[in-house]
Formats: C-alpha cells, sequence, structure tokens
C-alpha cells in the first residue's frame, strides 16, 4: 500500500480531540503537501487517500475553524475541482471526482456544494469530446 492512501485511512478514523493535536495536524498538511507536488501516479493515490480522509465528519468540526486545519477545505476542493477539469490523466481525474463525491453530508461541501456540481459537469464534456476523436481515428485506421 502507498504511503500518501495509509495516511488517508488514518486520516478517515481519528477523532476531533486527536485532529487537534499537532501531530495529527502534521499528518494531514504532510497529505496535502504530497498531493500538491507529485508526479501522476502518486497523485491518483493521494486522490485517492484525501477522498478517505474527507469522509471523516470530524475534519468538518466548527471547532477545528481557529486550528491550523481551518483552511483545508479551500485547498483541497479548488484542487480536485481543477484536477477533475483539467489533468491529462484518467485515473487522476476518476479519483478527484470520487475524493469530490466523499464528504458524507451536503452540509459538509458548504460554500462549495454549488462549484463542485459545475466542475463535475464541465468535466463531462472533455472525456466524450477525447473518446470521439479516439473512435474517429480508430474509423480512418479501418478506411
Amino acid at each position: 500500500m502507498n504511503a500518501a492512501r495509509a495516511i488517508g485511512n488514518f486520516l478517515q478514523l481519528l477523532t476531533v480531540d486527536l485532529i487537534k493535536k499537532s501531530a495529527f495536524v502534521g499528518l494531514f498538511n504532510k497529505l496535502l503537501m504530497l498531493w500538491l507536488k507529485i508526479p501522476p501516479q502518486v497523485r491518483w493515490n493521494a486522490c485517492y487517500a484525501l477522498g478517505n480522509a474527507m469522509k471523516n465528519e470530524a475534519l468538518y468540526d466548527s471547532s477545528l475553524n481557529g486550528s491550523p486545519m481551518g483552511n483545508w477545505q479551500s485547498l483541497v476542493f479548488n484542487s480536485l475541482m481543477e484536477l477533475v477539469i483539467t489533468f491529462r490523466n484518467f485515473k487522476v481525474r476518476i479519483n478527484a471526482a470520487v475524493a469530490l463525491s466523499s464528504p458524507p453530508q451536503r452540509k459538509y461541501y458548504s460554500q462549495f456544494f454549488h462549484a463542485v456540481w459545475v466542475s463535475l459537469l464541465k468535466a463531462i464534456p472533455k472525456k466524450l469530446e477525447r473518446k470521439r476523436k479516439w473512435l474517429s481515428a480508430i474509423g480512418k485506421d479501418s478506411l
């Protein structure tokens, strides 16, 4: 198992009290830093890990707003939405979309709910266009 996936699985199990401890804030920050500056194969695993971490309702607790964990949602949601729309690697795009669907309740999306839907809808035509080009290339070969 990849280290990023292990961190995501671990973060999925933490309570609010444990998240407030500096060691766990450090783990989450390491996952975020891994995710922002890594090659596509590891980014795919990091998206998977973030999806697992985002299933933890404790991450959305309002008491974390003043802590170093307070601004994670903006960074994570915006980055995942950008990956879904623009990233070339399909596995990364799929795992980013799955991660965007991970929060267990709608209220955890807060101000990002509309933007998440828009980004997912923008990603659909890009995939269809690539498939159409691929199918037309196959058709040309058979002529």
